[in-house]
């Protein structure tokens, strides 16, 4: 019974209740302990992030409430956690975003997940009342941490997937940038 209560108290400190994703402080847990394993190498470990945000989210809370626009955070939760490896960390970062921390990828790896990611996204409809769905598609900003592109802490490295994101949004949404692109 005590390791089922540990275990309950474990879920509710690192999940978010709504999608079962990670929550933003373990996120930033996990960040720290994967970005000091990078640099502990020489970079030669690599580390993703993918940056995500939902294109239009607030249009559809707005025309079709927030139950609506809990059912498709919990769709994009659900279709993160299909197209990434158990050893990905999934989290909800805050209102419409979601981070993926993705330990030991690459660039050449983290561009195929983040065109996947997209690729899926557009087939997907998230189901926002009886009968009625709505399409999902996501901009995404993504920076990769290695011998090539090193960053001098783990916060330059979320700054860097943010920037690329926005560069996504700019440059007209339910697409992906890669952070070296975005610099340049």
């Amino acid at each position: 019974v005590l390791e089922q209560e540990h275990s309950k108290l474990q879920t509710e400190t690192t999940r978010d209740v709504l999608t079962s994703a990670y929550n933003r402080r373990h996120f930033e847990k996990r960040l720290n302990e994967e970005f000091t394993a990078c640099s502990e190498r020489n970079f030669g470990w690599p580390l993703s992030l993918i940056f995500i945000d939902l294109d239009k989210f607030k249009e559809v809370n707005d025309s079709h409430g927030h139950q609506a626009g809990d059912a498709i955070l919990k769709t994009v939760a659900d279709l993160l956690q299909e197209t990434t490896r158990d050893t990905d960390i999934v989290s909800r970062y805050g209102g419409d975003e979601f981070v993926l921390l993705l330990p030991g990828v690459d660039t050449a790896q983290v561009n195929s997940v983040a065109n996947r990611i997209c690729a899926i996204a557009r087939t997907r409809k998230a189901n926002i009342a009886q009968g009625k769905q709505v399409g999902i598609t996501l901009s995404l900003g993504v920076a990769t941490c290695d011998a090539e592109n090193q960053f001098e802490s783990a916060q330059a490295l979320l700054a860097a997937a943010d920037s690329a994101l926005y560069n996504s949004k700019r440059s007209g949404r339910d697409r992906y940038t890669l952070y070296k692109a975005a610099a340049a």
